[in-house]
């Protein structure tokens, strides 16, 4: 038993210097399973993960006063869910923190598991059991200084840290008015007036089985059959600007996915989805509204809006630029709908020599649609920390990976955000990676 509790007060060590570490670097706003307890409970991320603490401590307390089995095994289950962290860092990039500690307490899980199930008898501890024994104090020291170390040497912790914000607080915190007039700019209910022409491209998509009417009319016969005016841009030449709607936003989707998704493009060939994994991503297994089983059949394969190597050279570098929050990939990563889609505008801007900045604007304008709670949110975020109003914001810097990939949205905007009393939103509508 006291093997076992020598090993206890090791990992008390190791949680606590954990716990410190997630709390100077605000974990709790960007871990996704707290995140999900505090929208569901509708309870602050922080006071989440302090009563997950709090519980974590007292069943520490009660192992450490009586370590029998039983308890050791069940907090073996619990460093063995510290893994998490190594998942965190592999799906969103730059997300380091709690990385070594969460290797040594999973390593410390195992053992327990290992010393629960085989039994001292089947451990031949020899040197490392009489090390852990008489120098505990000393490893845990060791263990201190390497992350203090890691804490204090820059970027990997320094990466989840909140930079601090001159948050405008209105009187009595009301933001009652401030949320209602930024909605109506980021979503304004007549919708937005594009400088994009769909032109006959959907009508040669339909031609060729891009798109098969059949399917699409069975798809939408259950939602109020396909509207007038999509049924015109199936079916003839459009020679009218877009106009992006919250009602015909999903729309769209729907329409401009195959044409990023077929057209033929020399720069795709250097695609994150070219090769022999093509059909296994949203975008291209998830496109079934064309003749063929799978839309990984028509990815390059149509020359629909031709483009002069110089052009595809501006499609690249906007779609490399750009982002949307289902995902930590650039638009030209197309493993999505949305990221097809995106792909779609930015080729239709560039062949209607759109400037740049233009392109910027109208691709704003659909994620927003498509993304409502995110970018209400990224707004509100300049309006109340920066004095800003969406239409001073330069739509490149809000399209950014900093702003509209998954991981920065939840660093720089949510984790802010979520921190106001009165700012938070009722969930609006998001967008969906399937037809």
């Amino acid at each position: 038993m006291v093997f076992y509790r020598k090993l206890i007060l090791i990992s008390a060590l190791f949680f606590v210097t954990h716990a410190a570490e997630e709390y100077f670097t605000n974990f709790y706003y960007v871990d996704p399973g707290i995140r999900f307890l505090a929208n569901h409970g509708n309870i602050s991320p922080l006071d989440v993960w302090l009563g997950i603490q709090f519980l974590l401590a007292l069943f520490l307390l009660g192992a450490l006063l009586k370590p029998i089995k039983p308890l050791l095994v069940i907090f073996g289950i619990i460093l063995l869910f510290e893994s998490d962290h190594l998942i965190h860092s592999a799906l969103l990039g730059k997300y380091y923190s709690g990385v070594l500690t969460s290797v040594l307490l999973v390593t410390l899980g195992v053992f327990f598991w290992k010393e629960y199930i085989y039994g001292p008898s089947h451990y031949e501890f020899g040197k490392l059991k009489e090390g852990l024994k008489n120098n505990w104090q000393g490893l845990a020291a060791l263990f201190l200084l390497i992350a203090v170390l890691f804490v204090s040497s820059g970027s990997p912790v320094k990466s989840l840290t909140l930079q601090k914000t001159n948050i405008l607080y209105p009187s009595k915190g009301d933001y009652t008015q401030i949320i209602k007039d930024t909605t109506e700019e980021v979503l304004p209910k007549a919708g937005v007036l594009t400088k994009i022409v769909l032109g006959g491209v959907v009508p040669t998509m339909v031609a060729g089985g891009i798109i098969d009417m059949t399917k699409v009319q069975a798809l939408y016969k259950d939602r109020g059959g396909i509207p007038a005016a999509e049924m015109q841009i199936l079916t003839s030449t459009s020679t009218q600007p877009l106009v992006v709607t919250a009602d015909n936003a999903a729309w769209l989707v729907n329409l401009l996915w195959p044409i990023g998704l077929a057209n033929k493009l020399d720069i795709n060939n250097q695609s994150p989805i070219a090769g022999k994994n093509v059909n296994n991503y949203a975008s291209t297994g998830g496109w079934q509204l064309g003749k063929e089983a799978s839309g990984g059949v028509y990815f390059n394969k149509y020359v629909l809006i031709p483009l002069t190597p110089d052009q595809q050279q501006r499609v690249q570098q906007i779609a490399q630029n750009t982002y949307r929050p289902c995902c930590d990939n650039s638009s030209f990563f197309q493993d999505c709908n949305h990221g097809s889609a995106a792909v779609a505008l930015i080729e239709l801007g560039v062949s209607q020599r759109l400037p740049d900045a233009e392109i910027y604007k109208t691709l704003l304008a659909f994620n927003s649609y498509w993304f409502q709670q995110d970018y209400l949110e990224t707004a509100l975020y300049f309006k109340v920390t920066k004095n800003l109003d969406w239409k001073d914001v330069d739509p490149k810097l809000i399209l950014s990976k900093d702003y509209s990939s998954v991981s920065g949205w939840m660093k720089n905007v949510d984790s802010v955000v979520s921190q106001i009393p009165g700012l938070i939103l009722q969930t609006q509508t998001g967008g969906s990676c399937g037809a």
